[in-house]
């Protein structure tokens, strides 16, 4: 019994620790709301120009991530919690924080300081680091273009390379959570 109250209490204790490492600001919410409506209207903009099908599975994954957060009254928190996106993005986290880039990012940081060149730097390694992850976990995934300005080319591009990215549930659950990661935690310095 008492080896079943511990559980219980770990089991909890994990719970709050992952979302602790996912609090967002208001800001910082209404920031991912507004991106996220951004890249839909660009995909229906390419559904309806018919140059990505409409089972394009990014197109796919975005509509869905938008229909949830809208269910989720347009809260991030909510949404990761209601698709239980916890542990994904915290192991995007844990992969940037225990890779040898946080002593590279430590030391730019103490070298040039907090500037705008800094934290894009930082953000693009850190999308690739998270992108890579991914890419291990489901081969199918084409790495985005990571550069100072993503043109909509090259946003048409990542939607045409990953036509074949899978649709399963945990697949859709990953890239949902890539993608948070990616508009929300990775930028942070």
């Amino acid at each position: 019994m008492n080896k079943f109250i511990i559980l219980i209490v770990l089991c909890n204790i994990s719970y709050i620790a992952a979302m602790d490492l996912v609090k967002f600001t208001t800001e910082e919410k209404k920031y991912f709301s507004d991106h996220l409506v951004r890249a839909v209207n660009f995909v229906n903009t390419k559904i309806n120009t018919n140059e990505i099908p409409n089972n394009n599975p990014i197109a796919s994954i975005l509509h869905q991530m938008a229909t949830d957060l809208s269910t989720c009254n347009n809260d991030v928190e909510t949404l990761i919690t209601f698709k239980k996106l916890e542990n994904s993005i915290q192991r995007y986290q844990k992969a940037n924080l225990s890779s040898s880039i946080s002593p590279i990012e430590r030391q730019t940081l103490s070298q040039y300081g907090i500037t705008a060149d800094t934290e894009l730097s930082i953000s693009h390694v850190r999308n690739i680091i998270s992108g890579l992850l991914l890419q291990e976990k489901y081969p199918k995934y084409a790495l985005q273009v990571i550069k100072p300005k993503i043109t909509p080319e090259d946003r048409l591009n990542f939607m045409k390379k990953n036509a074949e990215y899978p649709l399963t549930e945990d697949a859709v659950k990953e890239y949902s959570a890539l993608f948070i990661y990616q508009v929300l935690l990775a930028p942070r310095i």
